[in-house]
């Protein structure tokens, strides 16, 4: 698994996507930064934040794409799955190296708090919160998208799925707003992965949201590894 997760972390910043993940997330914070901290005079992130989660939707998909379908495109998944490896080490290795792409663009953000702590007083616990929110979420979106990318060989179908997946299950609040019934009802606002990210952006960090995210990660990518599996299988 360390072997893959080498591999695949170096084969993000050896080509542009990588890189530019990180610079659309920082870019994209900055932007709302200037315009709610700087011009407005605000101390608070939480603007910031709030204007920024969208754009995860739409860039989250470019990491996931890049994880098996690629191999795929490449022909390089052949040699993964008559490797030793197991499947499951496969798909973390993967899943992982996906997932610290993801912690280095946000920590690249981080410069934002520092300007905010250097001309102002920031509320460190809802930095915090919303910081530990954005992890949950782009590991839940990165497992979405990590099964996806198992299922197709075409790497625009992968992005262009995972983007409506993602979408669809962001927007599920507004729509449970023209349901009357209750066990539907019940059963969108489970599934709705931005009405608990709202809660850590407001600096709410409850116990059932994490395990939420968490079962969301473990979830896909156990279904994941039955498509990895089922393909070693052919």
């Amino acid at each position: 698994m360390k072997a893959i997760f080498k591999r695949d972390f170096n084969s993000y910043f050896n080509s542009p996507i990588g890189y530019s993940f990180v610079a659309i997330i920082l870019a994209t914070m900055g932007v709302w930064f200037i315009i709610i901290n700087c011009l407005q005079k605000s101390a608070s992130l939480n603007g910031m934040f709030n204007n920024s989660v969208l754009v995860f939707l739409f860039v989250v998909p470019l990491l996931s794409v890049k994880m098996l379908t690629e191999d795929r495109k490449t022909k390089t998944d052949q040699i993964l799955i008559t490797s030793p490896a197991s499947s499951t080490e496969i798909v973390l290795g993967k899943y992982f190296a996906a997932l610290a792409v993801y912690g280095t663009a946000l920590i690249t953000t981080l410069i934002y708090v520092v300007v905010i702590a250097l001309f102002g007083k920031p509320a460190y616990g809802e930095i915090l919160s919303a910081y530990i929110g954005f992890i949950l979420l782009g590991a839940a979106f990165i497992s979405i998208g990590l099964y996806i990318s198992s299922l197709t060989d075409n790497q625009f179908l992968g992005v262009l799925y995972s983007f409506i997946t993602l979408l669809l299950m962001f927007l599920l609040p507004a729509a449970s707003q023209f349901v009357t019934n209750r066990v539907l009802l019940a059963i969108l606002n489970w599934f709705s992965i931005s009405a608990r990210f709202s809660d850590f952006i407001s600096g709410i960090v409850g116990v059932d949201a994490i395990i939420y995210y968490l079962c969301v990660c473990a979830f896909f990518i156990v279904l994941t590894i039955f498509s990895v599996e089922k393909r070693r299988w052919r």
